[in-house]
């Protein structure tokens, strides 16, 4: 596999992304929850699997193909593509890297999913509590939603000011400002932490309903 074809990928990858995140604001809007948070995390991985393609394909030539095929072996990685979305938010729309934020995604998604019992250390417990999709709440779905919304905001308008480029330009021409007005209009909420960066930093005061 080449460069290009990674970028390929890459911008695939994003603009499914997209979709995705218009899709589960759809959902929470017709009050489908539980499946607006699950949608959403897609979402959220989708970019994570973004972020590593663009990541590699700058050092590609550098990898064996053995580590070539463990690479691409990771964006399978649920897990690894929830941690890498939170290592973004918390490093672009935070301003910092929070080591020991939890990220309990993957199991929060099946649970949103699944009718089923908790598992203990891997095996069922046939006594405890059953879990149902109808148990997610507005708020968690609210929440997802807008972690994501915040960090693509936070880059098309850090592109825009100047203080961000991505390095593959096919993804870096969609983060424009149709992407701003487009993510401005159709969800209206905000982390705090995020409508302050806005704010201070690009000096955009949107009226956003806190988080």
């Amino acid at each position: 596999m080449n460069t290009d074809k990674l970028n390929r990928l890459e911008l695939l990858a994003f603009k499914n992304a997209l979709r995705l995140h218009q899709d589960s604001i759809h959902l929470y809007k017709r009050k489908s929850y539980p499946s607006a948070f699950v949608i959403s995390v897609l979402a959220s991985e989708e970019f994570g699997k973004v972020s590593m393609l663009n990541h590699w394909s700058l050092n590609w030539y550098l990898y064996d193909n053995e580590w070539k095929k463990r690479l691409i072996t990771d964006i399978y990685s649920h897990v690894l593509k929830q941690r890498i979305f939170q290592f973004d938010f918390d490093q672009f729309v935070r301003g910092r890297f929070l080591s020991s934020t939890p990220t309990p995604t993957e199991h929060l998604k099946q649970r949103a999913l699944y009718v089923g019992l908790p598992r203990v250390n891997g095996k069922v417990n046939i006594k405890g509590r059953i879990s149902s999709p109808a148990n997610v709440t507005p708020a968690m779905a609210r929440m997802q939603i807008t972690m994501f919304n915040d960090l693509l905001l936070d880059l098309a308008l850090g592109i825009k000011h100047g203080y961000y480029m991505w390095d593959t330009f096919q993804v870096q021409d969609l983060l424009n400002n149709r992407l701003i007005s487009k993510l401005i209009s159709s969800w209206r909420y905000s982390t705090q932490i995020a409508a302050k960066q806005f704010r201070t930093k690009y000096g955009l005061t949107i009226k956003r309903a806190g988080i």
